[in-house]
């Protein structure tokens, strides 16, 4: 009978550190992805639940604060940083134009 000349208890021709060292990189890349995911995760879910105004109709945010602010209302960040609309503090000033006499 003809002897194979195979060896059985290699799987792959790489040397074993090299498979190590590449199964740490994998591991690090998979590592890095599922805390990019939790976070973003994390926050749309805390902004659920801390910012009061992402539960209600928007439309009619901003109808009831039109109606109530005096300068008009804008979308801005607040402490806990969530979106919201909140009424303008005091009207934004408009550039004026001078004209200037040509002598």
């Amino acid at each position: 009978m003809a002897k194979r000349n195979h060896r059985s208890s290699n799987i792959s021709p790489i040397n074993p550190s090299l498979h190590f060292l590449l199964f740490l990189v994998m591991a690090l890349i998979l590592i890095v992805v599922v805390a990019n995911v939790m976070t973003e995760v994390s926050k749309n879910t805390r902004a659920a639940i801390v910012c009061p105004q992402n539960n209600q109709n928007q439309v009619a945010v901003i109808e009831n604060l039109s109606k109530n602010c005096k300068y008009g209302v804008s979308y801005t960040t607040d402490g806990n940083n969530c979106k919201t609309w909140v009424c303008k503090p005091a009207p934004i000033a408009s550039p004026k134009v001078t004209k200037k006499l040509v002598k």
